[in-house]
């Protein structure tokens, strides 16, 4: 997997490098990724391409250390052939929010390395496997997780460029719906998972210090 072999390279980089530059307690942290996932579907036997939108709004508790949310905004979208349909459609939208942590290594002048986590967002999912709109749509309760390495660049004072690789997980628990109402038990719980590549930016805007007054 590529992200085994990427995460003991950036340990590696970030042991050779002095971490004199810090990004100081107190300093806010706003953006958001877009990103791109090909994940498989045990489900259905298949394979999906997603693409999500991620905004990040953070602070930082202790020097390179993140604490926030996130908010998660996911299509994906599934056609073809696959074992058990011989012309499948599926289309798949997803909301929710939870919590992440970040923290930064000084890699260079103006880069860093850091590491990602979201371990856990609740989220819900609506999918429909017809292009007929009148057919059910199955909705999902998911809790969707990423972890992983990424590199940002400093681009400007307090403005960086950043590309990540983050295993994603996401855990599904199946309800069929149709019209607002709830059809049959629900479905049998699996789990979606692959690679996410996330490029995007960071806004950072520090505290300023307190002027001390002037003694004459």
């Amino acid at each position: 997997m590529i992200w085994r072999k990427l995460l003991p390279a950036l340990f590696f980089i970030a042991s050779l490098q002095t971490l004199h530059a810090q990004i100081p307690k107190g300093t806010i942290m706003a953006g958001g990724n877009l990103g791109f996932q090909f994940s498989t579907d045990r489900a259905n036997n298949g394979s999906m391409i997603n693409f999500s939108f991620t905004p990040l709004l953070g602070g930082f508790v202790a020097k390179n250390f993140v604490l926030g949310i996130s908010p998660l905004l996911k299509y994906g979208q599934q056609t073809g052939q696959i074992a058990t349909s011989p012309s499948f459609y599926r289309s798949q939208f997803t909301i929710g929010a939870g919590p992440f942590v970040r923290y930064y290594l000084k890699i260079g002048e103006k880069a860093f390395i850091y590491f990602h986590a979201a371990p856990v967002t609740p989220a819900a999912e609506w999918d429909r496997f017809s292009k007929d709109k009148t057919q059910p749509i199955q909705r999902y309760a998911v809790i969707n997780w990423q972890i992983g390495p990424g590199v940002s660049v400093m681009v400007a004072k307090g403005i960086a460029l950043e590309i990540g690789a983050y295993y994603n997980g996401m855990w599904h628990q199946t309800n069929l719906y149709k019209n607002g109402n709830l059809l049959g038990n629900a479905g049998t719980a699996y789990v979606d998972h692959g690679m996410v590549l996330n490029v995007g930016f960071q806004v950072y805007f520090e505290r300023n210090k307190k002027e001390q007054p002037t003694v004459k």
